[in-house]
């Protein structure tokens, strides 16, 4: 059926559309009505063209097709009955609520059942786990509120607003529950049955529909004749963005923006139309997109690409949008919800396979695109799993499905949050539901074995997995197949109590079993897995694939932890699980029968074994021994129950030494790799060794591995299991007295680690007994002393503590339980990190040989321990710390200490030790000393049991065991007598002494250590210690006196030679004295006179010239305007940091005019430096090398940290980035003429005369101007000094002459052309950087940016003084003193490249603004659109131009703070009080102090003259009235002068600097410290009067010019607008208020938990709605943007693609960003369009740490002091840098697209 024959909407009838459904639903034909009109309508709704019109598709769906059902279910007004039934509805007791993506969960970790049991934010703000400890996170989508589900809490199950009005758990009788069907009325039953039941089988129908040029047979009345096709192409996990795009360009021509719309339709849909029209068109670009993606991807997949039919689209659309339609309604009633969820669960008889309709979206999920998951998967979220009883039949359905769903999902191209398997969360986590699927449906068994059918295809001939890094696909499937242990973890992780297992007569025994066997089966296939031969003649050729088995068990770690919980939570469960695992060691594939079944006799002194013949060093050996490991977990499960004893009673011939052989083999392997025998193995074999002990692995490998030689050694005769560690530690030749290391197959080295490996074991063995079984402790005992050896290392913050300690299931450690009764926490900064300490009475429980140390952390301990004991002043020893007492089931172990072959090691390691014989290492002694220790700790302890004992070392130790008739204790005290032949370093003779000491102790049956020993077998080593400490002393005083003596010598040397050359001394003093003046700001002058300006200007000292070295040739040069130009490095940005406005871009940047700087300061140049000098020819060879190194380079591998493209570069010495050169030019008192002081102040030139001659000057040469002809206003002609001394009086003329006599055109005074050829660089880079323009030397504007740029500059730094509350020039930083002085200098001197017609003219224009009573210039702004600071400094640097005659001028044209430098202060500062009187806001004075006095009354007459002059008051009243008014809103002469001085502080305080620099000369002390009234220094140090009011006082034609300012037109215009007559401004001209407020970033809320919820609603502004996947705040202004998305990308002017935060950083920051990634608690540092950084973002949790990704989760809070130094990175303009040296050190943010953020 064509578009154009289907009815026209305007004929549709709803009256008529009900009707006839009605009929349909009495004639039982209810479905063939609906589908006749979907039919007729559901194209013409949703098959419109390209581009679709969301809201008109909606509002024509809701008419047409949604209207008529709504009516038909209610049979009238559907917003009636709706409200109708929702009133029938119980109140809910569930919250249900559905998360959105980066919706904030919180998790209580004191109540929640396991870690994914969450509230939302509104359930958890009105609960008791606020109060406890909880965690913060963000969903990912999907998952819903579990308030009221009482399985899922531990307590607290319900919030306040769902606690029940009844306790719902003590309701036994289940038929009180109302049937919520009966609250429907009996008529909307039935047509709700039908209809729900016909749009159900519709909707699932069309969506699993495959054929995509026809309808399915139910429309059998439709033909789709009509050739209207599109090219559909849908989403997959494996092709990245610009594979889609840029097969999409080349398919349909497309452009980038619409590829790029596509591909995130793509992505957040599943699926885009990309082409439309005939068949033939749209497979021409499915067949270009299979072909260019077909050789992309690891499967080498194309992407999928169908040829759809209009029509069956359209229906499909239709069927998509149904399933939240229908969810809607029934939203309105439990009855209509239950009635939905029992039809989903109904058998369809029209299915072929009578499948009902949950059975059909399960099975053929994988054939649905994205948003049709969603869909269909809100059916379970929303409806079935609210209600019990269809949770229930749901599960079981999905039971029965798994293996099927599970083998689809392998065969997906989705991710697994996709997946129809996600819902497992939802399932498999109800701790009821998970018994009765066990138990009834053999869930475990089911789940267990889908997994073994997809890995058993991986096993080798032997029946071990094995994996190889070349089959892609099947390693992808793999890894797919791993999430089923997060299945099996939802499953196991609460174990059934002892009355769950006996529900249903213990069948949930027999069905665990079952799936604990099948288990088995799967660790059988790991058992041995990765097997390694030791390589001896070659190097491994290629790297073994050995990650496959770690992820396995990472993954299946939790699993193995459960699976033990629930065996060993019954007796009968855990026989036979024990019995089951035995049977499968048994009969394990690995080793081979030939392997261990050959046995010897070896013999040991008296003692005999007989031990199994495998060499690891020969033959194959395996780190993976889950099955043993497994065993090694159920057995310390044994003795609760009392079974130790019935081992035997298995009928299972395993014996302990077969059953410690996989662990065994292991911990050899690992002594041979650290004794160097397998360095030909590569680094797969090191990688694996490593992860074996990694916190992360060790619970389940390498503990579990010590725990099965610990049962061993209870089970074996002691003597026996040392000579089975020593056979296959291959040191029985060793342990016997006739050992010749020249005749033995390994080296001495080699034997004397192992030796060590070996006697490390045995400790572990016999010490380590803090695990819960093995000794009497507990869980926090077991966490305590874990913490206790952390801290022992060195103090540890929260985090660093946790990484170290073993998580739970649940990802707890405990630590936070236990570490407060261990240690104290120390937070010494608020923003510093919070340390762990620990208590001084804790570290006597320190283990030198504590197992989970590495070789550098047991390193970093002793030597940590050692220098704390040598502080306090005790010996070096370390003993071992008593052990407690072992289990029942372990206590044979501790005769592993008084058994023959010990005592036989012992001996042979003293004795070895005494005689220096070959293998023989003080490690060794060490070791033995802490065994001798741990066998006198249980010899007390022995000694002190009342039923005896048969524990025997004193009698053992005591008695002859050598050959020498040498007894261990003899053998103590010859080592005590040979100390001095013996090499032992303090740390060894203390714990020789203390060995002693405890053994003459118990030995005399002593209970304590004594302090009182026998003086006579001590004494010696006690003296020979003494007197080497002695001697040590004596040598220590003996260098320090002759150390004194030769400087004593020196000294009297120095003073001969001084006394010889008196008069050089004195030169030299005077010289330096005379430097001080120089530049010096750190310390004031001893003049009396402290004055920068004017007449009265400081004494100038001679000024020295200043001596640089260069910091690549390291030479020496003075700094004088004839050398060679010496620079510093120098970095320009644009700026904005001090404006409130956004107004960059600028529209017309070639036509911008920059000399007058708006008052808003919204865009400047700033510059900073390093402060590190160069030649200009050394900088220059430099970056040309750098321009040559990176051409060689190859693209992949150049630095991204600078552009050298754009001048970029790093300072060759301290690498601060930097993109220009500051030439270096000698002080202006240097340049200026010898009599230009002495002619300034022979001048008496007063303000008004200067001020009658400047304006005389502007006014020539405005007429010259206009005689001219020239019609630019720009292009003034200046007129000459003659000319305007002859419009003088002649005394005036002459004071004139004398002010501006210096400037002369010397032909010698010019500076050298390297120093003009740098200040030209510098020029054009600030031109193009701030202007954003191609450098143009003949631009007008070209000196502008320099002169502006240092008046930025001064003003930032300023402001960074004032808010930091420092003194003015006491505080300067080196960098920034160092800028100041060059650029205030080179500012000074810029005019010698600039041709001074353009000077002049600028000049001029400037002067203009001010003094001309009459505006005739178009370009001149008035006096409130003027930063008077920016004018001051240019016309400061300008104005020496004026008068100058030459083209060129000379280098003593500059200015010097001369007469008429105070002038242009005087008038500046004058306009600049006129803007703040104009702009006051006298409502918001404080009238908190009141002063008058003349001076008050003068200033506040002043401030009403000129704000009645602007029309600030109204207009036609009289004086009188205005006073009066001044009254009424109470000004007052203390306001008036207190809000006039402060405002005007900021322009003092710059000028200020500016003139310090320029002049040299020295501030009052006042300004170099922190004072808090600094106006009346600031004036004496400019020459100005400190009552402001005198600044009025000077004549007629003054008091015209101010007149001028405030009457003007634009003026009075600005105020109009924006101030009511006679009242204050309002917040209109903020910006232009005075003085400017600093600028902060964005106020932040105190707790995380705020901002996080308060972004939680916000949507991607360009994707109809959807959430953001990263919500990004710029913390400058605080707009919202969706970063990292290809939706919200934007086209800059350049014609760049970027992401929303890098557009809207060209915009805010004009360059620079820096934002607040909300979900991920992370700062984004941005500048320019490809450069950028994470940051530490301001948020940090009780311990004083950030939490960047919410990983830990837990409650985050504002820290101060972290975000004011976030703020002083952006407000300092030092973002770029911190960019650059991030990414310079941080090669993994090299490969982040900064620009697409």
């Amino acid at each position: 059926m064509e578009l154009s024959q289907l009815p026209l909407t305007r004929e549709f009838n709803l009256n008529d559309v009900v009707k006839k459904y009605q009929a349909a639903l009495t004639n039982d034909c209810l479905c063939e009505a609906l589908q006749t009109h979907w039919l007729t309508y559901v194209e013409t709704v949703f098959a419109g063209q390209e581009p679709i019109d969301i809201e008109k598709e909606q509002r024509l769906a809701k008419k047409l097709l949604y209207n008529p059902m709504e009516v038909f279910l209610c049979n009238g007004d559907p917003q009636v009955v709706f409200e109708q039934l929702k009133q029938q509805n119980d109140p809910p007791n569930i919250c249900g609520k559905v998360f959105k993506i980066g919706e904030p969960t919180y998790s209580c970790r004191e109540c929640a059942t396991d870690p994914t049991c969450v509230l939302c934010i509104e359930c958890f703000q009105k609960s008791a786990h606020k109060k406890h400890r909880y965690r913060m996170s963000t969903s990912g989508g999907g998952g819903y509120c579990d308030c009221g589900d009482h399985e899922a809490w531990k307590m607290g199950q319900w919030c306040d607003m769902h606690t029940p009005k009844t306790d719902l758990t003590s309701q036994g009788d289940t038929n009180m529950i109302k049937n919520p069907l009966d609250t429907l009325p009996q008529g909307l039953v039935s047509s709700a049955k039908q209809l729900m039941s016909t749009c159900l089988h519709y909707a699932i129908e069309m969506l699993t529909w495959t054929i995509p040029d026809s309808l399915p047979e139910s429309f059998s009345m439709a033909e789709l004749d009509s050739d209207d096709f599109v090219c559909m192409l849908f989403n997959d996990e494996i092709h990245t963005y610009d594979q889609v795009i840029n097969s999409l360009q080349k398919a349909t021509g497309c452009t980038n923006k619409q590829a790029i719309d596509h591909a995130t339709t793509v992505d957040r849909e599943g699926r885009s139309a990309v082409r439309s029209g005939t068949f033939k068109y749209c497979n021409e670009a499915k067949n270009i997109i299979e072909q260019s993606t077909s050789h992309e991807g690891p499967h080498r997949k194309p992407l999928k690409v169908l040829v759809m039919h209009r029509t069956v689209v359209a229906h499909q659309v239709f069927a998509q949008d149904m399933l939240p339609w229908l969810l809607k309604v029934v939203s309105h009633s439990d009855g209509l919800r239950h009635l939905l969820c029992s039809l989903s669960l109904q058998p369809q008889q029209k299915h072929e396979k009578n499948w009902s309709i949950l059975e059909q979206i399960m099975l053929h999920d994988c054939l649905l695109w994205k948003s049709a998951r969603v869909h269909t998967h809100q059916l379970f979220m929303t409806g079935i799993l609210f209600d019990a009883d269809h949770r229930k039949q749901f599960a079981v359905l999905f039971t029965q499905r798994f293996s099927e769903m599970f083998s689809n999902y392998l065969e997906d191209e989705h991710e697994h949050t996709a997946s129809i398997l996600s819902e497992t969360v939802q399932i498999f986590t109800v701790p009821s539901l998970v018994r009765c699927l066990v138990r009834d449906h053999d869930l475990l068994v089911i789940v267990i074995q889908a997994f073994l059918s997809e890995i058993s295809t991986r096993k080798n001939n032997q029946g071990i997995y094995s994996f190889e890094r070349r089959s892609h696909e099947r390693t992808h499937q793999i890894k797919r197949s791993q999430y089923i242990f997060y299945d099996l973890k939802y499953i196991l992780t609460v174990p059934p109590s002892a009355e769950n297992w006996q529900e249903n007569g213990g069948k949930l025994i027999e069905s665990f079993l079952e799936g604990f066997k099948c288990f088995l089966t799967f660790l059988d296939g790991m058992q041995g897995m990765d097997a390694v031969v030791r390589k001896t003649g070659q190097h491994l050729e290629f790297e073994p694939e050995w990650e496959t088995a770690f992820n396995l068990q990472l993954k299946m770690e939790d699993c193995l932890i459960m699976f033990q919980e629930w065996c060993g939570s019954n007796r009968a469960v855990l026989t036979e699980a024990y019995r089951a695992t035995l049977e499968k060691i048994t009969n394990s594939n690995f080793p081979s029968v030939d392997g261990w079944g050959c046995k010897s006799t070896e013999t040991v002194g008296k003692h005999s074994a007989e031990c199994i013949k495998y060499d690891v060093s020969m033959k194959k050996v395996s780190i993976h021994a889950p099955l043993t490991r497994l065993l090694a977990g159920l057995h310390l499960h044994l003795e609760k129950y009392g079974q130790i004893d019935d081992i035997q009673k298995l009928q299972i011939p395993v014996s302990p030494v077969l059953l410690m052989e996989p662990s065994l083999d292991a911990l050899v392997l690992i002594v041979q790799i650290n004794a160097n025998m397998w360095r030909r193995n590569g680094f797969s074999l090191i990688s694996q060794i490593h992860f074996y002990h990694n916190v992360r692995c060790r619970s389940q490998m390498y503990d579990q591995d010590i725990k099965m030689l610990q049962i061993a050694a209870s089970l074996l005769e002691s003597n026996q299991f040392i000579i089975h560690l020593l056979n296959r530690f291959k040191l029985l030749s060793w342990a016997r007295e006739n050992f010749n290391s020249a005749v033995e197959e390994l080296t001495a080295q080699k034997i004397t680690i192992i030796i060590d490996e070996l006697l490390f074991l045995l400790i572990i063995i016999i010490g380590e007994r803090y695990v819960p079984g093995v000794g009497q402790v507990t869980i926090e005992d077991q966490v305590k002393r874990e913490i206790i050896h952390q801290l022992c290392i060195q103090p540890m913050a929260h985090s660093d503590l946790i990484k170290n300690l073993h998580e739970d299931v649940n990802h707890e450690t405990g630590a936070e339980l236990v570490v407060r009764d261990v240690a104290n926490f120390i937070k010494r900064e608020e923003s510093s990190k919070g340390l762990y300490e620990l208590k001084p009475e804790f570290y006597q429980h320190f283990n030198p040989f504590f197992y989970h140390y590495q070789k550098t952390d047991q390193s970093k301990a002793e030597e940590t321990q050692r220098k704390r004991k040598r502080l306090a002043k005790e010996d070096q020893a370390l003993p071992p710390p008593e052990p407690p007492e072992f289990t029942k089931t372990f206590q044979p172990i501790i005769h592993l200490l008084d058994c023959d072959v010990m005592i036989h090691l012992m001996t042979t390691v003293l004795s070895r030790t005494r005689s220096r014989s070959h293998g023989s290492a003080e490690s060794h002694l060490e070791k033995v000393f802490h065994l001798i220790g741990l066998a006198l700790y249980e010899e007390i302890r022995q000694s002190k049991n009342e039923a005896g004992s048969d524990f025997e070392f004193i009698k053992k130790a005591t008695t002859q065991s050598t050959n020498n008739g040498d007894s261990l204790y003899s053998l103590l005290e010859t080592l005590v007598q040979q100390t001095a032949d013996i090499t032992l370093h303090d740390a060894q003779k203390d714990m020789l002494i203390w060995t002693l000491q405890l053994f003459k102790t118990v030995k005399h049956n002593e209970n304590e250590v004594s302090t009182s020993v026998d003086s006579l077998d001590l004494s010696l080593l006690h003296s020979k210690a003494e007197a080497e400490k002695e001697k040590e002393q004596k040598r220590k005083e003996q260098a320090e006196a002759r150390r004194a003596r030769i400087m004593y010598q020196m000294s009297q040397l120095q003073k001969k030679f001084i006394s010889q050359n008196a008069n050089l001394f004195e030169e030299t003093s005077s010289e330096l004295n005379r430097s001080q003046s120089d530049m010096d700001i750190s310390q004031p002058i001893s003049t009396d006179q402290h004055v920068a300006i004017g007449h009265r200007q400081g004494a100038l000292s001679s000024v020295l010239l200043e001596t640089q070295t260069c910091i690549l040739c390291q030479e020496e040069q003075q700094i004088k305007h004839d050398e060679q130009a010496m620079v510093m490095s120098g970095f320009i940005q644009r700026s904005s940091v001090l404006s409130k406005c956004q107004r960059w871009p600028i529209e017309n940047k070639d036509s911008y005019d920059p000399l007058f700087m708006s008052p808003d300061l919204f865009l400047g140049a700033y510059t900073s430096t390093c402060g590190h000098m160069m030649h200009a020819d050394c900088w220059q060879r430099y970056f040309d090398s750098l321009v040559a190194k990176q051409r060689r380079r190859l693209y992949r591998l150049q630095s991204i940290s600078y552009n050298l493209n754009k001048g970029e570069y790093l300072c060759p010495l301290c690498e601060t980035l930097s993109n220009t050169v500051i030439p270096l030019v000698p002080p202006p008192a240097y340049l200026t003429a010898a009599n230009q002081r002495e002619h300034t102040e022979a001048s008496t030139l007063s303000f008004n005369e200067w001020l009658d001659a400047m304006q005389k000057t502007v006014t020539a040469s405005t007429k010259n101007s206009e005689d001219s002809d020239n019609e630019d206003d720009f292009l003034l002609q200046p007129c000459p000094l003659p000319s305007i001394a002859k419009m003088l009086t002649e005394s005036v003329a002459a004071n004139l002459q004398k002010v501006y006599d210096y400037v002369l055109d010397d032909p010698n005074g010019h500076f050298e052309e390297s120093i003009c050829q740098m200040l030209k660089k510098y020029s054009s880079d600030i031109y193009s950087v701030t202007l954003d323009v191609l450098v143009n030397p003949d631009d007008p504007r070209f000196p502008i940016m320099t002169w502006s740029g240092a008046a930025y500059t001064i003003q930032v730094i300023e402001q960074q003084l004032r808010k930091g509350c420092k003194p003015l020039f006491g505080a300067l930083t080196s960098r920034q003193n160092d800028a100041l002085k060059s650029l205030i200098r080179l500012a000074a001197v810029s005019s010698q490249i600039n041709n001074t017609d353009i000077v002049k003219q600028h000049c001029l224009k400037l002067l203009s603004a001010l003094i001309t009573k009459e505006q005739k210039l178009k370009e001149v702004p008035h006096i409130l659109d003027i930063d008077m600071f920016h004018l001051l400094t240019q016309l400061v640097v300008a104005s020496p131009i004026l008068f100058f005659d030459g083209q060129w001028p000379t280098i003593n044209t500059v200015s010097s703070g001369g007469v008429s430098d105070l002038h242009l202060v005087h008038l500046v500062l004058s306009a600049h009080l006129v803007q703040i009187m104009l702009m006051a806001n006298p409502s918001r004075q404080d009238q908190s102090m009141e002063v008058e006095g003349e001076r008050e009354c003068k200033l506040l007459k002043i401030f009403n003259e000129v704000r009645t002059m602007a029309g600030c008051d109204r207009q036609g009243e009289s004086q009188a009235q205005s006073q009066a008014q001044s009254q009424s809103c109470n000004v007052t002469e203390w306001w008036v002068v207190n809000h006039v001085t402060k405002a005007c502080l900021p322009f003092l305080r710059c000028c200020a600097i500016l003139f310090h620099f320029i002049t040299g000369i020295n501030p009052p002390a006042q300004l170099q410290e922190c004072n808090i009234d600094e106006f009346v220094s600031l004036c004496t140090y400019l020459s100005l009067p400190t009552d402001l009011s005198d600044l009025f006082n000077m004549g007629e034609n003054y008091h015209q010019l101010v007149a001028s300012w405030c009457t003007n037109e634009e003026v009075k215009k600005l105020l109009v607008s924006v101030l009511p007559a006679g009242a204050g401004h309002g917040g209109n001209l903020k910006c232009l208020s005075n003085p400017l407020e600093v600028n902060h970033l964005l106020h932040l809320p105190d707790d995380y938990m705020e901002l996080i919820n308060a972004m939680a609603s916000f949507k991607c502004p360009q994707s109809d709605g959807d959430e953001s996947r990263a919500p990004t705040m710029c913390l400058i202004c605080g707009t919202m943007l969706c970063s990292q998305s290809y939706c919200c990308q934007t086209e800059l002017d350049g014609g760049e693609t970027v992401g929303a935060a890098t557009a809207h950083a060209q915009t805010c920051g004009v360059g620079t960003g820096i934002f607040l990634r909300v979900r991920e608690c992370k700062i984004l540092l941005l500048t320019g369009i490809t450069k950028g950084c994470f940051h530490s973002p301001p948020y940090i949790d009780d311990y004083g740490e950030t939490d960047q990704g919410l990983r830990r989760g837990n409650p985050l809070h504002l820290c101060p002091e972290r975000y004011k130094n976030l703020q002083n990175l952006w407000f300092s303009h030092s973002i770029p840098e911190e960019i650059s040296r991030s990414l310079e050190h941080n090669t993994s943010l090299m490969v982040i697209e900064w620009q697409h953020l």
